[in-house]
């Protein structure tokens, strides 16, 4: 059985990919168009960026609620969660189920990393 985290990974570095598209066609469209103008292709660019937001926030919580069910699988997770990060900002703060308290995605992960090492049997 294929990890999981594998697939949410890749849907997360597209929907990183799609924001960056996003943000290229409003920084071109503000170019062409002028800053605060209410140009359709400015709106457009604009909502293009809210929705590709969005499902970058949708993954990232995906990715920080699915546990690893397989050491490689907890790997990449580190890996892509550390290299992805390389402002500080990359994560967001996400709401717990639990509490409906604010909390950073790290928390979040570092809980399924936990779980996922001891359902691997690595820690007791």
């Amino acid at each position: 059985m294929t990890d999981p985290i594998f697939a949410l990974i890749e849907k997360d570095r597209v929907a990183r990919a799609a924001l960056a598209a996003a943000c290229k066609q409003h920084a071109a469209a503000e170019n062409a168009f002028g800053v605060g103008s209410k140009h359709p292709r400015i709106t457009e660019a604009e909502s293009a960026m809210d929705r590709a937001g969005d499902a970058l926030e949708d993954t990232a919580a995906a990715l920080a609620n699915v546990e690893p069910t397989t050491m490689a699988g907890l790997l990449a997770l580190i890996d892509y969660a550390l290299n992805g990060d390389t402002d500080g900002e990359a994560w967001p703060d996400l709401e717990s189920d639990d509490d409906g308290r604010l909390r950073h995605w790290y928390f979040f992960c570092l809980q399924n990393v936990s779980g996922a090492l001891r359902n691997l049997g690595v820690a007791a």
